[in-house]
């Protein structure tokens, strides 16, 4: 998934906002379109979380009608993920805020080192997020890989959507590797790959589905890794 800006923004604003996504993919336990409108809201936000697009702009953003959206943020709410203060923002928007967020600080400013504190523009600079906040473009790349791998042995054109991506990212969280994830898809490919009733099913939202996958890894033979060669 391609994370753009509006043109609109200024670059801090926009490093918060990622900093925020960041954050969102690599803690929250949501997933499918709960997901997606979180990282929606968070697209907004700042560097505490707090992000105040209107229902209609967010409803447009995550292709949803404003009803659903009403419904998803109320079910993200509950989760413990969202805290939305009605009609609270500008214009009597909503105002949120990201609570997946763990100290988010991008875009930071400092005083250059060697010319004093002046209170001027000159004397600081961004400082890029840090380090254990960072983490999004790993965490997003595994997933990916593993997609790719799928789209590759189905012959299927899976988009890395968030959808799609928070499936696999939820296995690799729990301690699945790339290749017990190909190794699966391998499996299931030999599996079904021909037959037109299962072949349906070699999608993510069957192979990555917590449950479903945990019975098909158990499946595996111990030791192979994607593509049926051992590690052993």
């Amino acid at each position: 998934m391609t994370l753009r800006c509006s043109a609109l923004r200024v670059n801090a604003g926009c490093d918060m906002a990622i900093a925020v996504m960041s954050a969102v993919w690599e803690e929250s336990s949501l997933g499918g379109t709960e997901l997606l409108l979180l990282l929606a809201i968070a697209d907004y936000a700042n560097q505490d979380g707090t992000a105040f697009p209107s229902v209609p702009t967010l409803a447009n953003k995550i292709r949803m009608s404003e009803r659903n959206t009403h419904y998803l943020l109320k079910k993200i709410a509950e989760s413990g993920e969202l805290d939305i203060q009605r009609n609270a923002g500008p214009k009597g928007c909503n105002l949120y805020r990201v609570k997946t967020l763990q100290g988010a600080k991008a875009a930071r400013v400092q005083p250059m080192a060697g010319r004093g504190a002046t209170g001027s523009a000159k004397g600081v600079q961004p400082t890029a997020p840090e380090p254990s906040l960072n983490r999004q473009e790993p965490v997003m790349s595994r997933a990916a890989d593993v997609l790719a791998y799928l789209n590759e042995k189905t012959r299927r054109n899976y988009q890395a959507v968030p959808a799609n991506l928070s499936l696999i990212n939820g296995r690799l969280k729990e301690g699945a590797s790339v290749d017990q994830c190909k190794a699966v898809i391998d499996a299931k490919a030999g599996e079904w790959g021909d037959d037109p009733k299962w072949s349906k099913y070699l999608r993510p939202a069957t192979l990555f589905n917590p449950t479903k996958f945990a019975q098909y890894a158990g499946e595996l033979k111990d030791g192979v890794e994607a593509g049926g060669e051992s590690w052993e």
